[in-house]
């Protein structure tokens, strides 16, 4: 996370390097001050070179960005776990519902051929394979539980 954090800042300083182009000053005949990237198109007004310095990124700045994004693919990480938990306490149920000592598998099982004989005809899916992947998670179900 912190090499994300410094390579972040890295191509932030490079794109004000980029950016830190010359710089024009002039002001025209009807008194009108330009700034422009290109010196004035006439010789006859004298522009100025203006140095622009980018500031420094500040330090806190930097460390608050990066401890905000680790706490943020902390939570991410923790949602997708307990998403996972959840996932596998609803199959359970499914399977076993609040007894686990079995007595409805046999429903359960017939549950679990019939869902697997509608995804294989089913035209609900955008391709194909996504209809594969589903039959087989529901295979896979009933070669581990029935």
């Amino acid at each position: 996370m912190r090499l994300l954090g410094a390579l972040s800042l890295f191509f932030c300083l490079c794109a004000s390097a980029v950016m830190a182009d010359d710089l024009y000053k002039w002001v025209d005949a009807d008194g009108q001050v330009h700034y422009s990237q290109t010196p004035p198109p006439t010789t006859a007004v004298k522009a100025n070179a203006v140095a622009v310095t980018p500031k420094p990124a500040d330090p806190a700045a930097v460390q608050h960005s990066q401890d905000l994004q680790q706490r943020q693919n902390a939570q991410v990480r923790s949602n997708a776990w307990m998403d996972q938990q959840r996932h596998s306490a609803n199959q359970y149920q499914y399977m076993y519902g609040s007894n686990p000592s079995g007595k409805h598998k046999g429903a359960n099982c017939d549950n679990l051929r019939q869902q697997l004989n509608n995804i294989q005809g089913s035209h609900w899916y955008k391709t194909d394979i996504d209809r594969d992947k589903a039959a087989q998670r529901v295979q896979d179900q009933i070669n581990a539980h029935c």
